[in-house]
């Protein structure tokens, strides 16, 4: 009978001692974006349970840095999907307290179903997939909303490649 009652109050101890901040995967957070600092990196404040700033960066997405007009729209774009809205948030490659930056996906009302604002983007042409930082159970869909885009021929698909440098073994501005 004691020993039943010694186990009880060791498994109620281990219970309750872990820490209030740890998350799991399978937790959504409600999240606020407050600041859009890149069209894959926003600054968000978790609205429970303290109301703590973080830096989230969207999982499998990359910025199209050097396609300035495409860049500029994307970043409008998530602009109008998150800035000052209770969204969502899930971890994509697990989490721990000391990360300084949270990679994972942004979920927006869409009715009574929830979007996917990392892959909006992917659909719209506005962003590329970056497989690196994709949690493994996202990775098909991610792909698949890349594929609609570039078969509809939307944004960063729509424009032709960006030129290559030629690369030279002598110097132009040498040859006599």
């Amino acid at each position: 009978m004691h020993k039943g009652w010694i186990i009880l109050i060791l498994g109620l101890c281990l219970f309750f001692s872990f820490p209030e901040k740890g998350y799991t995967q399978e937790e959504l957070l409600s999240v606020r974006v407050i600041k859009c600092i890149r069209p894959h990196y926003l600054k968000a404040e978790l609205t429970s349970p303290r109301g703590e700033e973080v830096v989230i960066k969207l999982a499998g997405i990359k910025s199209p840095i050097e396609r300035a007009e495409i860049y500029k729209k994307a970043l409008k774009r998530v602009k109008e999907l998150t800035l000052n809205q209770e969204l969502r948030f899930d971890f994509a490659l697990g989490h721990s307290e000391e990360e300084e930056v949270w990679i994972g996906y942004l979920y927006i009302p869409e009715g009574e179903e929830w979007k996917i604002v990392n892959a909006e983007l992917l659909k719209e042409g506005l962003v590329e997939l970056d497989e690196k930082t994709a949690g493994e159970n996202m990775r098909g869909y991610l792909i698949s909303a890349q594929e609609e885009a570039q078969e509809q021929k939307l944004g960063l698909w729509s424009l032709p490649e960006p030129q290559k440098r030629e690369k030279r073994e002598e110097c132009p501005g040498c040859i006599r």
